[in-house]
């Protein structure tokens, strides 16, 4: 008995250091992500846009879903007009539920056709025609003739693809 007693209080003991432990953790991780987005900031307004994308990146794989540092990494990437930028940022804006603009999901949908990433493309598009009133902001006729024969396109890729060799086709 006495033996059970003292193993409880050893578990219990080694559970709130380890919950100590956790919330330290959490609390300097915070603070890490804190210190990335003022970093970026501050580089994005002395105008070294590479450096302000790297930070706020650094940011994101912290954090993932931390506002600040997603908008000033898709600022400086479109800022540089790197393809592989802009979608890297939007792609993770996606998959955080941090996308709230047509227009950048337009382009996510565009960037992702272009690289060739069909289903990608396909599922932003399709979220912007299903889901209207769930992103704020325009698009223009023509970008929302586009998205449409881009969707169009993607569909019939869907349609077209062929099963990889040595798969049982049904």
């Amino acid at each position: 008995m006495a033996v059970d007693r003292n193993l409880k209080k050893r578990k219990k003991r080694e559970q709130k250091r380890t919950a100590r432990r956790q919330e330290r953790n959490r609390l300097l991780r915070r603070e890490k992500v804190e210190d990335y987005s003022w970093f970026a900031s501050d580089n994005y307004h002395r105008g070294e846009y590479r450096s302000a994308f790297n930070w706020a990146m650094k940011g994101l794989k912290l954090h993932p879903s931390h506002e600040r540092s997603y908008r000033i990494a898709l600022s400086a990437a479109a800022i540089l007009e790197e393809d592989s930028s802009i979608l890297t940022v939007l792609r993770h804006g996606w998959e955080r539920h941090l996308i709230t603009n047509k227009q950048h999901l337009y382009a996510l949908g565009k960037l992702a056709f272009k690289q060739g990433n069909h289903g990608l493309a396909g599922e932003t598009l399709q979220a912007l025609f299903q889901r209207p009133l769930s992103f704020y902001g325009r698009l223009t006729k023509r970008d929302q003739k586009d998205a449409e024969r881009y969707l169009k396109l993607c569909r019939n890729m869907e349609l077209l693809k062929v099963p990889e060799p040595g798969a049982q086709c049904l």
